[in-house]
C-alpha cells in the first residue's frame, strides 16, 4: 500500500481543510457570516463536531463521515439550511476505495488553514485551533528547565529518571517513555507482565488521575491545573490543551514525533479487550468531556492517539478504557 494513504482519517487538519471549510462555505451561500473554528471527533456519537463562530458566538454542528463521503447535520443552529441535506463526496485525491477498503490521504502540509503562521496559532490564546497557555518559551533549553525543577531526578516505580529520560519539544518537557507505575487495577497489554516493560502500563482515567475509581463513571468537575495524578513529583497528567499544543509543536518539528511512537502498545478497549498493538498508542489527558444528553453524561475524557502510519488524532472515549500516561513537566 502506498505510504501516502491510510485507513484512518489522518488528523484534524485534514478535516479542517476539507469538511470544516466546506461547511463554512455552504453556510455563506445562505448569508451566514460564519467562520470555521475547529473540528473534533466525538466518539460517543461517532461523528465530528464542528465549532462555527458567528458574531462572536460559538455554535456546534456536526459531520458524519461514511467512507469517501460525508453529511452535515445539526440539532439546533442552522437547522433551516442543514436539515435534509445530502452527502458530499471527498475529493478523489483525498479518499479512495481499493478492494473494498477505504483509504484516506495522509496530511502532507502542516500549514495553518486559517492563514496564520504555526507559531502564532500556538502562542496566541485566541488562535483558531488549540493554543496552550502552559507552553513554555521555546528559547529555554531543556537542561535549564530540568535542572531548575524538582522533576530533574525523580523516582517512578523502581527506576530513577534522569535528564536523558526527558525531551524538550518547543519548551514543553515530556517524558520519553510511557509511565510504568504499578497502580492497583492497572494492566499490562494482553495481561503479559513483559508488555509493561515494553510499553508501560495501561490505566483507566481515574487510575491515571490518582482519584477514586467512581469517577470513571461520574463527573469529577473542575480541577486545579496542573493535576499531578500518578506522575512523578514536578510533573503532571497533560491537559487536552497541552496535547493540542504538542500537536502543533510536532507539526513544526516532526522529528520529535518519534518520541511518542516508540512504544506502540495499543489500548484496552472499553468493551473489555486489548486492541491496536503495533498500530497506535493511546494517551490520557486530564480533561473530562461532558456528553450531556447521551445517557452517559460523565463517562468520557479526552485521549490522544499517535499511530504508526504517522497520523495523530484525539477523541473522547469512556473513562474506564485503558490507555497510557505520558507526563509533562509542571509550568
Amino acid at each position: 500500500m502506498d505510504t501516502l494513504w491510510s485507513e484512518y482519517l489522518s488528523d484534524r487538519l485534514y478535516l479542517t481543510e476539507t469538511i470544516c471549510m466546506r461547511a463554512q462555505t455552504y453556510l455563506g451561500r445562505y448569508e451566514y457570516d460564519a467562520t470555521c473554528k475547529s473540528i473534533r471527533y466525538n466518539s460517543s456519537m461517532d461523528r465530528y463536531d464542528i465549532t462555527i463562530v458567528e458574531d462572536s458566538v460559538e455554535k456546534v454542528i456536526w459531520a458524519k463521515v461514511d467512507g469517501c463521503r460525508y453529511k452535515l447535520g445539526t440539532e439546533k443552529p442552522y437547522s433551516s439550511v442543514l436539515t435534509g441535506t445530502g452527502y458530499w463526496n471527498l475529493d478523489g485525491c483525498l479518499c479512495k476505495v481499493e478492494n473494498g477498503i477505504v483509504y484516506y490521504r495522509k496530511q502532507e502540509s502542516w500549514s495553518d488553514p486559517y492563514g496564520k503562521s504555526s507559531s502564532s496559532a500556538k502562542s496566541s490564546s485566541s488562535s483558531a485551533v488549540g493554543s496552550s497557555s502552559s507552553a513554555k518559551s521555546s528559547s529555554s533549553s531543556s537542561r535549564d528547565v530540568l535542572e531548575s525543577s524538582s522533576s530533574a531526578k525523580v523516582s517512578s516505580s523502581s527506576k530513577e529518571l534522569t535528564y536523558d529520560d526527558f525531551v524538550n519539544v518547543g519548551g514543553q518537557i515530556w517524558m520519553k517513555k510511557n509511565l510504568d507505575v504499578d497502580v492497583e487495577g492497572s494492566m499490562c497489554y494482553d495481561d503479559d507482565p513483559a508488555n509493561c516493560e515494553k510499553y508501560g502500563r495501561l490505566y483507566t482515567w481515574a487510575q491515571a488521575m490518582g482519584i477514586d475509581e467512581k469517577y470513571d463513571r461520574e463527573r469529577l468537575g473542575d480541577i486545579e491545573l496542573p493535576h499531578r495524578g500518578i506522575c512523578p513529583e514536578g510533573m503532571h497528567i497533560p491537559s487536552d490543551e497541552e496535547w493540542e499544543s504538542l500537536y502543533w509543536l510536532i507539526g513544526e518539528r516532526p522529528e520529535y514525533r518519534e518520541y511518542f511512537v516508540n512504544q506502540i502498545g495499543g489500548a484496552y478497549d472499553w468493551k473489555s479487550f486489548y486492541r491496536s498493538e503495533d498500530v497506535e498508542v493511546v494517551f490520557w489527558s486530564s480533561t473530562e468531556y461532558d456528553a450531556t444528553g447521551t445517557g452517559y453524561e460523565f463517562e468520557y475524557a479526552w485521549i490522544w492517539a499517535y499511530r504508526k502510519d504517522g497520523s495523530i488524532d484525539s477523541s473522547n472515549p469512556h473513562k474506564y478504557m485503558g490507555a497510557y500516561v505520558r507526563c509533562v513537566e509542571d509550568f
